[in-house]
């Protein structure tokens, strides 16, 4: 590893181009899906499968698949990818946004997930060079199920009993008293934009900067940690990047360390080496 890992600046501005939208129309129920096939879709879905699609996945692959749902559960049904310690090799990942909820490698199955307030979630199933297992399959269940709607009952209707009435005057209604006027709650201003944002991923590692429209970006280490997947995300319209230092493990595919840039789940960017990216 060198010795000063990143810096890049951005300067963001114009139509909304840099955001991925979402899946849009009504969910639909037992969506197929395979990263074989739908590599990089994103799907809205209400229930489903999502499997690897292949006999033996393949080597030196990123492939993902997003589902747009409320509060999903994932149970999962096969699962075999290359075993490591810390999954360094072979993965499969459960995000949400750009939070990992899970990683996970080797033969056993992953636990039950419920992924509770989120709108939805990505698959990505990445691997090396070396060994390659037979992969994955994972069921899911978004929202909530209503229950049926009741059947009403017949009654036989019974026969009214005239009720007398009583023979003194009814009192006069109470005289209304004046609404009170509710004052107006003024709206929340819109925060505004901010210039020259500083951020590193080792102190603002997952956080998400929805108002800046210029800043750096570095790993804020004067040698980056082993065994780390950091992040960080920034919220603007069309950005441009300029690469200003890096310093990352070399690698002819980048399999051992990495900077990646990405747009949604797409992967724009995967860097190592001395040289400055582009």
């Amino acid at each position: 590893t060198g010795t000063t890992a990143l810096a890049a600046c951005c300067v963001c501005g114009g139509g909304r181009g840099g955001v991925t939208p979402p899946a849009t129309g009504a969910p639909t129920a037992d969506v197929a899906l395979s990263l074989k096939d739908d590599d990089g879709r994103t799907v809205r879905a209400a229930s489903g499968s999502i499997g690897d699609g292949y006999a033996t996945y393949p080597a030196e692959e990123e492939l993902s698949v997003t589902v747009v749902g409320d509060d999903c559960e994932l149970t999962w049904t096969a699962f075999d990818v290359e075993e490591h310690e810390t999954c360094g090799y072979d993965a499969v990942e459960v995000l949400v946004g750009a939070e990992v909820r899970g990683r996970f490698c080797g033969g056993d199955l992953p636990p039950r997930m419920r992924l509770e307030g989120s709108t939805g979630f990505t698959i990505v199933l990445t691997s090396d060079a070396a060994v390659q297992g037979s992969g994955f399959a994972v069921d899911f269940v978004c929202g909530t199920t209503l229950p049926p709607t009741p059947v009403p009952t017949t009654t036989t209707p019974q026969p009214t009993v005239p009720t007398p009435q009583p023979t003194t005057a009814t009192p006069p209604p109470p005289t209304p008293r004046p609404a009170t006027p509710v004052p107006l709650t003024p709206a929340p201003a819109t925060p505004a934009p901010t210039t020259d944002v500083v951020l590193n991923l080792k102190d603002d590692d997952g956080r998400t900067v929805t108002t800046a429209t210029s800043g750096t970006i570095t790993d804020g280490y004067a040698t980056y940690p082993s065994e780390q997947d950091l992040s960080v995300t920034v919220v603007g319209d069309d950005c441009e990047l300029t690469w200003t230092a890096f310093d990352v493990e070399e690698h002819e595919t980048c399999d051992y360390d990495a900077v990646e840039v990405l747009v949604g789940t797409e992967v724009r960017g995967r860097f190592c080496g001395g040289d400055l990216p582009p």
